[in-house]
């Protein structure tokens, strides 16, 4: 098992604990496309590079094409995944968990075994560690 500390950030580790709580499972955007009102230019917003789930998406401003500032999503052409999110604890801390697709599931408490990437939320005060791209889970 590996320790959760900074040194581990953007690291593929593995941890165990005890599941506190899980949220039932709802999809989130992977790839948002806005379409212009005025002349139906497009704009594609894809999930960063790491992959993480917290991804802001970044509405346009300005249409390159009209200069129109009004847009709408145009979900026929945007893709989802299904998310959940657990709580862990370990080691006396609690950690967030955000399960995709296959690995969305009715958890039931227990103690697990989780591999995932260790990633720190800088959205919050203070910043807290949570699991994304997690590619394992198993009950022990």
């Amino acid at each position: 098992m590996t320790k959760i500390t900074s040194e581990n950030i953007n690291k593929k580790i593995t941890i165990k604990g005890i599941l506190v709580k899980a949220e039932q499972p709802h999809p989130a955007y992977t790839k948002i496309v806005y379409q212009c009102t005025s002349c139906l230019a497009k704009y594609e917003s894809i999930q960063n590079s790491l992959g993480q789930i917290n991804t802001q998406y970044t509405k346009p401003h300005v249409c390159l094409d009209c200069a129109s500032q009004t847009f709408k999503i145009n979900l026929l052409e945007c893709e989802f995944t299904d998310i959940q999110k657990a709580e862990f604890k370990v080691n006396n801390q609690l950690i967030e968990v955000y399960f995709k697709n296959s690995l969305c599931n009715e958890y039931e408490n227990g103690y697990y075994e989780i591999t995932g990437v260790l990633r720190v939320n800088t959205g919050a005060t203070p910043f807290y560690y949570y699991l994304d791209n997690v590619d394992m889970i198993r009950r022990i």
